[in-house]
Formats: C-alpha cells, structure tokens, sequence
C-alpha cells in the first residue's frame, strides 16, 4: 500500500499544478501566429507540437508506477519528470537512479541558473537547468569548453530557455559523432550565454502586419551579448564508463545497396548503429528504420528529441544512427531489425534553379517539388516543397531538411543562404510572388542576400524512402 499510496500522491501533486501563465500565453500566440520556423544548422532536433509533448508526458508519468517512485526520490520532482518524458533512455535512467546531483547557482544582472543533474555516459552529456527571475526578453544558447577554456568538438541538441521561471530545461552534448573527441571528458566548463530576445526562432510577419509590408530577407539583429554564466563540472567516473558494443562486421543487402553493419552500440542515454556504404553503391544512405528486440518481444523507441543520425564532412551519407536505449533491459537476447530507410541518390545530390524562370532540368529527388524562385535585386529566395511524412498534419510541423546551407555559383563560387524557413503550407508571399504549398506538402525557404547570378545550384540533402518487405536482421547476442 506504501508504494500506491506514494504514487497516487505523485498524481495528486502533479495535477494541481495550473499551467504556467507564460506557456498558457505561449498556446495563444501559437494559433494567431502564421506556422513557420527558421531552421537551425543543427538539423537533429525534431520538431514536435506542444499537443503531442503534453499526451506523452501524460501517459509517462500515468503508466509507469517506477518513473513516478523515481521521481519522488528525487527532489525537483514535477520538473524532472517533464524535463525526461519524452525520452525512454533518461526515464529508464532515472527509474534506475542513474542520476548524477551538481547543485550549482550562479546570480547575475538579478537571473539566477542553476545546473541540477546531469544524466551522462561514455558519449553523451545530458545537462538539467533551470533559471528564476525575469528572463521573457532574453534569450540563451549553451557552449561547453574544456577546464583551460578551449572549445570541445561535440554535437548540440535542446539548450534554450524554458518557458516560466523554475521550469527545467536540458541539453544533450554527443561526442564521438565525427568530432575529435570520441569519448565524454572527465570534466567540462559549461557556459551559458545570455543575449537579447530579437524576434525568437518565431518568423514571418504578425497577424496585424500587412504581407506586403514584410521584408523576407530582413536580417535579425545579431543578438547583444549581454553576460554568460559559466559552471565547471567533474563528471562521474563511474557514469562516464558506462556503454556496451557488439562487433558485427556484417555485410547486408538493403533495397540493392551494400551497407556494411559495423557495431551497435548501447549506451544509458541512447542506442547507436554505425554502418558503412559500399562506394559502388548508387545512392548514399541518409536516414535508418529499425529496432532491437529482445527475447520477450520488448522494442526501443525511436529518437523522440535530439540528434537522430550523425556523418563525416567527406560524405553526404550518414554513418551512425541513433535511437532510445535498452542499456537498463538486462535482456538475455537481442537481435537488430532493419525495416526501411531513405537514400540520396547519387546522380540527384545537386539540382541547378534558372532564378529567372523558377524552374530546373535536373531531376528533382522523390518526394520534393520546386515552386519557384524569386530574384529582387540581388536578393534570392527558392521555394522547395517537401512531402510531409505519414501522420503529419498542417497544425504538426514536422518538417525535415531538403537542400544544404551550401550553394554554388555558375563558376564554381561557393555561397551560403543566409536564411532557411519552414512553413506548414498554405499561401505566401514573397518578394511580390506568390506561392500556393500542395496538398500533402510543407514549404522550405531558402533565402539570401547578395547573389549576383541568375542561376544556383543546391544540394539536396534526401530523395526517396523505401520499405524492406522483410527486415534485415542482426543477432547482438
């Protein structure tokens, strides 16, 4: 009776918590504002609807009677809870007290960060903060750095501000994703630069400013630097141990294409299958369906929030793909299963857009329309459309990324777009033209100032998907 009377007093305690006035307000401006992001250069990072973000923090904490005792051990218990629903590897680590305290705070300018816990292992650093005080004209991005201050090569997921004063918020840190660091340091110095809040990652005009009024290739200001909070932080040996690899060195066939499966690594916080293609292969493989199952018939998760796949720089193909863990299983049998995935074809990497007509004669890649091009002066703007994947709706983004931020001139120069944006469809205007999304689709922007040609070649990023009609499987053990 303890352990239900405890949990039941968890959903108490949970339930009578109102929603912060600052995410409340945040659910209004989201259904005036037109549906558009900018997209980062950090591609890993899915994004997700606030509906579907709270449906599966409701099911986290009301199916799993261990997450909830888990939490009560802990003691920032309803922001934790939020802050790891999402992920089945940071909810499996805390039901299993893989849980490294930090504690610290730092007061600067009057706004207090504190880092609370750190969930990590030997290739990734999952950082918990939280800030009070006012910070709603403000915005962050972190950075790690070694103990004498010099810049770690890592991959960054998540960092931002959250939205109400005290709630927790997390950046995931990958090492050995291509970088020179293959393995989680002993110790890092966390920095947190604090800037001004101009215009957020919100863009496209507001609901009282005219369309033609707005200047797509209006540049943000670069935000001013206000102050930065800094944290040294000594990681748990013990945790930054932790990881398990099974040696596969297997050559399969997947849809005509030779990939070799080199190891499956499984760490706390996530599960990785690094691969190779064959370099007679016709198409580079660019994203992996799969799963491991053990001998009960229990499967992983794919990735819910952070970096999905990672590459080298002297290969389009990506060759390490990453899903939720089955570190905490304790399973006597596990065998990897390959269902699917999506290739760039070799011969469709790059497409040349006449800027004048908005049109090409390359081939574009499945799935991918072009809608035109606009040219004002010598700023530039191509319209791509992308086909929104199953289960996607207009009111649920889920867009991935079609062309590179690098572009090319006729005479070989190289460019890059100042700005990408992506939008749910419907009408837009831009630079007096006007673009109708197709049903099925989303829009990609890509925009850039100063391109003195009439035509640019892109590089796309994917073409086609396909589905293995049986799974290509692996025995781990």
């Amino acid at each position: 009776m303890e352990r239900r009377e405890e949990y039941e007093k968890l959903l108490e305690a949970w339930n009578e918590t109102p929603l912060p006035p600052a995410l409340d307000s945040c659910v209004g401006r989201a259904r005036k504002r037109a549906h558009r992001r900018r997209l980062g250069r950090d591609w890993g990072a899915v994004l997700a609807s606030l509906g579907g973000a709270a449906a599966a923090f409701a099911l986290a904490v009301n199916l799993s009677l261990p997450f909830a005792l888990a939490c009560g051990r802990i003691p920032i218990l309803k922001e934790m809870a939020a802050a790891v629903a999402l992920s089945s590897s940071l909810k499996a680590a805390v039901e299993n007290d893989y849980v490294q305290p930090v504690g610290q705070s730092q007061t600067v300018n009057g706004l207090t960060m504190t880092v609370d816990y750190l969930i990590l292992d030997k290739k990734q650093v999952n950082i918990f903060y939280h800030f009070t005080g006012d910070f709603s004209s403000l915005s962050g991005s972190p950075e790690l750095r070694d103990p004498a201050g010099e810049r770690l090569s890592c991959s960054y997921s998540g960092g931002g501000l959250a939205e109400a004063s005290g709630e927790i918020h997390q950046v995931s840190v990958s090492f050995g994703d291509g970088g020179e660091l293959s393995e989680t340091p002993p110790a890092l110095r966390f920095l947190y630069r604090i800037e001004h809040l101009e215009n957020g990652t919100e863009q496209g005009p507001e609901p009282d400013v005219p369309v033609e009024e707005y200047d797509p290739w209006e540049k943000p200001a670069t935000p001013e630097a206000l102050f930065t909070f800094s944290f040294d932080l000594e990681l748990n040996e013990e945790y930054r141990s932790q990881g398990l690899s099974y040696d596969l060195n297997e050559w399969v066939e997947l849809d005509g294409q030779r990939i070799l499966l080199k190891t499956v690594e499984i760490y706390p916080t996530n599960l990785r299958v690094e691969l190779e293609g064959d370099p007679a292969n016709t198409a580079w493989l660019k994203s992996l369906d799969f799963y491991i199952e053990d001998e009960t018939g229990r499967r992983n998760d794919p990735i819910t929030n952070g970096i999905t796949a990672s590459g080298t720089t002297n290969s389009p193909a990506m060759s390490a793909f990453y899903q939720e863990s089955s570190f905490f299983w304790n399973s006597r049998h596990l065998n990897l299963y390959i269902t699917g995935g999506q290739w760039l074809d070799k011969d469709q990497r790059f497409v040349t857009v006449d800027l004048d007509t908005g049109t090409t004669k390359d081939p574009l890649p499945e799935g991918i329309l072009l809608g035109g091009a606009v040219r004002r002066g010598t700023n530039t703007a191509v319209v791509l459309y992308g086909r929104t994947l199953e289960g996607d709706s207009d009111t649920d983004l889920h867009a991935y990324q079609l062309a590179g931020w690098t572009c090319w001139g006729p005479d070989g120069s190289e460019w890059s777009f100042d700005s990408m944006q992506s939008s749910a469809g419907g009408i837009d205007q831009i630079g007096g033209a006007t673009f109708q999304t197709p049903e099925g689709y989303f829009e990609e922007t890509c925009l850039m100032t100063g391109y003195p040609h009439s035509t640019l070649t892109l590089e796309m990023l994917q073409s086609r998907r396909f589905t293995l009609d049986q799974p290509v499987t692996a025995a781990l053990k």
